[in-house]
């Protein structure tokens, strides 16, 4: 699993993949890879600002209702 050293991939993150690490490694991009995530960073950026900001949902149900294909629309988009 390709990684970034922020906060949200470390605890849960780190403690599952720790149990689990007979099929699954964690690399943190720049640390133990030379390469970086941030194309998939960007991606989603712009999710999240374009189809997320400013709403709320109360279950995964009503966010999958609500679902918008944001592959379709980011292919047209520079990222």
């Amino acid at each position: 699993m390709l990684v970034d050293d922020g906060s949200e991939n470390k605890g849960m993150v780190a403690d599952y993949i720790q149990k689990n690490n007979d099929w699954l490694q964690r690399l943190v991009a720049q640390i133990d890879i030379s390469f970086s995530n941030s194309m998939i960073e960007a991606y989603f950026h712009k999710l999240k600002n374009i189809f997320l900001k400013g709403k709320s949902f109360e279950t995964i149900e009503s966010l999958n209702s609500h679902a918008v294909r944001p592959d379709r629309f980011l292919k047209t988009c520079q990222v």
